[in-house]
């Protein structure tokens, strides 16, 4: 925790250390919590927003408006992807930018600080950028990554941006270009990259846990991601019963194969559909369709991994 502080602090995310309120009115201090970070053994600091049993800060931000506007949020899919690639033709060069820090370099309202607070060893701290925790993060940012996409768009260039990635696809007599102008608007907004994670214009590239080849024209799974949807599968066989939890990170792992394999997609549906079952009628009657499903679906889909 004194590393994340440090770093925070050096980065400007954060003000602090404070001994008492530093404001002249009331204060909001919310509790720490980790989870892990993708592929390392670091976890990342998150601030709850939503505890204090219904009255945490992400209670009172509305979810279905923003600025007095209504949020139409979506995210692209790796079929956009896909789309793009279709466009430029087999052989065309895909590339991909990302954000440095995600939602920790975009700022806040300096009227909204006294609302971030935490406190740790008896000092109190404010996010003066987007926490990780707040309700509005996601969306804040990729109406950011949006504009940014809007503005290399009108420079002739074809885009999509999910959340703090950019993946792009150009023909290869113009891909080095394209990958370098994107660098550029990027600089321009006042953007910091996360440069290391930058790659450059090649035929087979990953986007969203998915790998796209554009001479080949294939998608695929990397193997490390097989083995660990083939390991939850065999989990599942003979399982008797399973949480709304369990459900939601079994359908997580099965959109990627979804994704390589159109016909998947059918049979995820049937998962959700599932997982709308979570009230029956009575407990013996869900644990009965949770033993038929298993039975009829997992053995399926096993062979559809391998």
């Amino acid at each position: 925790m004194e590393k994340y502080l440090v770093k925070e602090l050096t980065k400007g995310a954060i003000i602090g250390p404070f001994h008492v309120n530093p404001f002249d009115h009331g204060i909001i201090l919310s509790p720490l919590n980790t989870v892990p970070k993708k592929d390392s053994t670091e976890r990342r600091i998150i601030l709850d927003l939503s505890s204090a049993g219904g009255t945490g800060v992400n209670e009172f931000i509305d979810k279905d408006n923003y600025l007095g506007e209504p949020v139409s949020l979506t995210y692209p899919r790796v079929d956009d992807l896909v789309s793009l690639i279709k466009k430029k033709g087999s052989g065309s060069h895909l590339f991909k930018r990302d954000l440095a820090r995600a939602y920790r370099q975009i700022p806040i309202d300096i009227g909204d600080t006294f609302l971030v607070g935490f406190a740790w060893n008896g000092h109190i701290f404010f996010d003066i950028v987007l926490s990780m925790g707040l309700r509005s993060a996601a969306q804040i940012c990729q109406r950011l990554t949006n504009a940014i996409a809007y503005i290399y768009r009108s420079l002739g260039f074809d885009i999509i941006n999910y959340l703090d990635d950019f993946a792009g696809v150009e023909i290869p007599e113009l891909s080095e270009k394209a990958f370098l102008e994107l660098q550029n608007v990027l600089a321009s907004c006042g953007i910091e990259e996360s440069e290391h994670k930058a790659v450059g214009p090649s035929t087979r590239m990953e986007f969203l846990g998915i790998i796209c080849d554009s001479v080949k024209m294939t998608l695929e799974i990397s193997i490390e991601r097989l083995t660990d949807i083939d390991l939850i599968l065999l989990e599942w066989v003979g399982k008797e019963f399973a949480s709304k939890r369990e459900i939601q990170s079994l359908v997580g792992k099965l959109n990627f194969v979804g994704c390589c394999v159109r016909p998947g997609r059918v049979f995820i549906s049937r998962i959700l559909n599932c997982k709308h079952k979570l009230v029956p009628v009575t407990y013996t009657d869900f644990q009965q369709y949770i033993k038929e499903f298993i039975n009829n679906h997992s053995s399926m889909w096993l062979t559809i991994v391998e």
